[in-house]
């Protein structure tokens, strides 16, 4: 037994099994699956050492470091926004959908122009950024789940499942500057290898992407992420799930984090968080970590400042009405609405579909000329 300990675990870290042959073996664009498939482990017959390739997944916060500080630029300069409706923005937004590789465009225009419009909205429409940050996204899109061509709905047995536990919900319109609230629940997650790693992540992509068609504001403002730390253990906690999550969503997700926050954390967490966040979340994104107590009432004050009125009973929130289970029905059947008013042809024919810029951008249903876009 103890020869097999030494044969197995002498390098201080192991690759998990392989999540998905099919995705696994195609070149990877990301260093996501590493990501999901290295574990840290404990050495018994010498120091304890991290992952040799951690650095690797490391976050990269300076996509939203620099919108902070673009929107506060903004706050005093208000002559200089460049609003998505505006000709000037649909001059960029033309721009961009030109210079998206074109393989990405026939495998999934829809996608790819939602993604080029939150990005828009939320770059001030910065041509450029929205460019690389789109590409970024649709590579980290291709390794999570194999192909751009992939699209996500609850008819997926799998993903309804995972969301019907509850382990992250989603609350739009969670302040009052129209940002979108994810709150996971740890004791939900917890504990977790590679493979349930990988289903949280297809979650989160699910809610971002939702969240995105359907509300500008959060296009705009961004996300706050909320860790729920209430009912957790010891045993609960999981490195791949940390890592994995902060890694995905500081360099490739198509949002903007306005803030991240720790609720009801294990006092044993709280602490070395307190003297250590500035260490773990690097640089301005810092200033954004907020490590909250016990009482839910530290949600709706300063700086948090959510919503009472969306949040419900178990965050303190007055939303008594809130169902999970309802919200996911409403969320089946909108999809199946949108299937029969899409059509049936055009999906079969989506994959081999390619049009013009001009064309696509006044036919399809996300294009800026069609979708409301008043709130901007």
């Amino acid at each position: 037994m103890e020869d097999l300990f030494e044969e197995n675990f002498k390098d201080n870290f192991v690759q998990s099994k392989k999540l998905d042959e099919s995705v696994v073996s195609k070149p990877q664009k990301t260093h996501l699956r590493e990501c999901l498939e290295t574990r840290t482990i404990f050495n018994k017959r010498g120091p304890f050492l991290g992952a040799r390739n951690i650095k690797k997944f490391r976050p990269d916060w300076s996509f939203h470091e620099e919108e902070h500080k673009r929107e506060s630029y903004l706050l005093d300069h208000p002559e200089e926004i460049v609003s998505l409706e505006s000709q000037i923005g649909q001059n960029r937004f033309m721009f961009v959908m030109r210079n998206v590789k074109e393989e990405y465009k026939r495998k999934n225009y829809e996608l790819v122009e939602l993604v080029v419009i939150s990005l828009l909205r939320c770059t001030n429409c910065d041509a450029a950024k929205t460019l690389h940050r789109a590409h970024e996204y649709f590579d980290f899109y291709e390794d999570l789940f194999g192909c751009l061509s992939y699209e996500q709905s609850l008819e997926d047995d799998e993903l309804r499942e995972s969301l019907e536990t509850g382990a992250i919900e989603l609350f739009e319109n969670a302040d009052d500057e129209g940002r979108a609230l994810t709150a996971g629940k740890m004791s939900e997650m917890m504990p977790a290898g590679a493979d349930k790693a990988e289903k949280l992540l297809k979650m989160m992509n699910y809610m971002i992407i939702r969240t995105l068609r359907n509300y500008p504001l959060a296009q705009k403002n961004g996300f706050i992420f909320m860790c729920n730390m209430g009912d957790s253990k010891f045993e609960n906690l999981s490195s791949i799930v940390t890592r994995t999550h902060s890694f995905s969503m500081s360099r490739y997700m198509p949002v903007k984090i306005s803030k991240i926050l720790l609720f009801r954390p294990i006092y044993f967490v709280k602490f070395c968080l307190t003297h250590l966040k500035s260490v773990l979340v690097r640089g301005a994104m810092s200033e954004r970590f907020y490590i909250l107590t016990e009482n839910a009432q530290d949600l709706f004050g300063k700086p948090v400042a959510l919503r009472e009125d969306i949040l419900p009973p178990i965050y303190g929130g007055k939303n008594w009405a809130y169902d999970l289970q309802n919200r996911l029905r409403g969320w089946r059947l909108e999809e199946q609405e949108n299937e029969i008013s899409m059509g049936s042809s055009y999906r079969a024919a989506d994959e081999d579909m390619m049009c013009s810029d001009s064309e696509s951008a006044q036919n399809s249903g996300f294009s800026i000329l069609t979708r409301d876009i008043s709130t901007n």
